[in-house]
């Protein structure tokens, strides 16, 4: 509660951040009662006074009696054995001031967790993710200053012609947040900018586009005469049409519109003679095709080497790794390196689901090394296993398999390793779009939905000819702005919803993210998807792309 106190005073006043290290400038030291003085002084106070109270409440009496020549004195019985007497001591105004002292603390803190936090500013608790989407430098800074250093407020810093506001710490004046409103915060430079160019739009510029049909009458003729995109256009507007007309008589609806997009079409390729004009790809249902245009991706980043930190060829293998080098399809060993043996090696990320996978425990370590059979592993297991083999990897780490999950001791080295385990993988596969350990990755589904393409004749200025496929978003995507970030796009998958796969996600180099709707590639040069949408890779600093 004090951390969040601590947190939201920032919105109402300007002031130097608490630092644990050698305060700079403006900053400001922790406190030394690890808590604000107006808080500490008095709960230490009131702790020891209770303490004090609850040791003259109940205490032991102990009587020993001596004869006159100081020898232990006897009792009345002709024992002659020495006597001593001892009870139980008790105090009632100590006790009665014990209970109405601790129940008046008890009453106080009740009292301070109903007590509402000053409005302006989200609670974000410890999240270091939300914190450092907060506190990243803005425009307003100039370059050679050192923001962290000056005395800080949270407010509004701009806002964009479509009414986005932009929310961060600023050592410059700031404004406040309003209840309802949307507000964004931008994570790379590249995105910044691009923030920046759409705010310096002038208001009065002629919208972009071309003329289309004035009436739906109008759209469904041409439609009905074979136009893609008017076909693609007419089939959502129908399905609004529809759903419009029932939301009528809905009692209690009324209209509420946001900031953003309505509705979004997109346009993919179906091959490769078009590939040099549409990045994106028709999605197939064909899990080869898919997953061949996903290993594309990878070799791609290997040959481009524009980021160093991308790649890692060869690195210590983790303690133990699966060895699916088997020339068995069905077979798969637990292999423990020496110590320092280098190789390449893929991860798994995944959401265990409400019952355990197959695991390694001390009962069955020495048989998982003789080796497995697949078929007993679970969906996903055996979809990574496949993908890793096409990428001609020679090992996969699972956390249920290559930790003893039995051994606290085991489990306690294990898992302190898993940063180096993560940052050294050739590649992570992300089950994203899988609930379960059960549910296998998406591009092996039958179920895995495809959008409703229309597709027609393209040809480019340089007489290339191809097909191109129109197809609307699905209302949750066309609701986040291209600007948005990726994880604007991923926020709503099954392996989001967890907070352990976060650091798999960001200390991963590459990860090739398996979603409900399609495949994802991200690593420090770019984040790419099936349907051609990219973003500039990740910054140096992992933050969210919206607050």
């Amino acid at each position: 509660m004090l951390m969040g106190y601590e947190w939201v005073s920032y919105s109402g006043k300007r002031k130097g951040l608490r630092v644990t290290h050698q305060p700079a400038g403006a900053q400001r030291s922790t406190y030394f009662l690890q808590l604000p003085y107006r808080f500490g002084i008095p709960l230490m106070v009131l702790s020891g006074t209770l303490h004090w109270l609850v040791s003259q409440s109940i205490f032991l009496i102990a009587i020993d009696f001596y004869d006159p020549f100081g020898k232990p004195g006897t009792g009345s019985d002709a024992s002659n054995m020495p006597f001593d007497y001892k009870t139980l001591g008790y105090s009632p105004p100590a006790i009665i001031s014990v209970i109405v002292l601790g129940g008046l603390m008890v009453i106080s803190i009740v009292a301070f967790g109903y007590t509402p936090y000053k409005r302006g500013m989200p609670i974000v608790g410890s999240c270091s993710m939300a914190i450092s989407a907060a506190c990243h430098p803005t425009e307003q800074v100039g370059s050679g200053e050192n923001i962290a250093e000056k005395k800080l407020q949270w407010g509004v810093v701009s806002t964009g012609a479509d009414g986005l506001g932009h929310c961060a710490f600023s050592a410059e004046d700031v404004g406040a947040v309003v209840e309802g409103k949307m507000y964004v915060q931008i994570s790379s430079q590249p995105l910044r900018d691009l923030w920046k160019n759409k705010q310096d739009c002038p208001q009065d510029q002629e919208p972009v586009g071309l003329p289309f049909h004035q009436s739906i009458e109008d759209l469904e003729n041409a439609a009905a005469d074979g136009c893609a995109i008017c076909k693609t256009v007419q089939r959502d507007v129908a399905q609004f049409q529809s759903d419009f007309s029932g939301a009528k008589k809905e009692p209690g609806i009324r209209a509420e519109r946001g900031g953003g997009p309505d509705w979004k079409m997109c346009l993919v390729r179906d091959g490769d003679p078009l590939a040099a004009v549409v990045r994106g790809r028709k999605t197939l249902s064909s899990s080869p095709h898919t997953l061949a245009h996903a290993l594309n991706w990878v070799r791609d980043c290997d040959k481009q080497r524009t980021d160093r930190r991308c790649h890692v060829d060869a690195a210590p293998l983790p303690s133990r790794v699966l060895d699916i080098r088997d020339s068995t399809p069905h077979k798969v060993a637990l292999y423990e390196p020496i110590e320092g043996e280098l190789g390449r090696y893929a991860a798994l990320s995944y959401v265990w689901g409400e019952s355990s996978p197959f695991a390694t425990t001390r009962a069955n370590i020495e048989a998982n090394k003789r080796g497995i059979d697949t078929d007993q592993l679970p969906k996903t297991f055996q979809d990574a296993i496949l993908i890793a083999r096409e990428m001609g990897i020679g090992y996969l780490w699972i956390d249920s398999l290559c930790i003893c999950q039995d051994d606290s001791e085991d489990w306690s080295r294990e898992t302190s390793r898993m940063a180096s385990v993560y940052s050294n993988a050739y590649i992570m596969l992300s089950a994203t779009g899988s609930p379960s350990s059960t549910s296998g990755l998406s591009i092996f589904s039958p179920s895995r939905p495809v959008p409703n393409y229309s597709p027609f004749e393209y040809t480019t200025t340089d007489g290339i000819k191809g097909i191109l496929h129109a197809f609307s978003s699905s209302r949750e995507t066309a609701a986040k702005p291209s600007w948005a970030g990726n994880n604007a796009l991923l926020k709503t998958e099954p392996l989001s919803q967890r907070g352990w796969a976060l650091q798999e996600r960001w200390l991963a180099p590459r990860v090739l993210h398996f979603g409900t709707e399609q495949i994802f590639f991200e690593c420090y040069c770019s984040f790419l998807s099936e349907h051609g949408f990219y973003l500039p890779g990740r910054s140096s600093t992992p933050t969210p792309a919206v607050l």
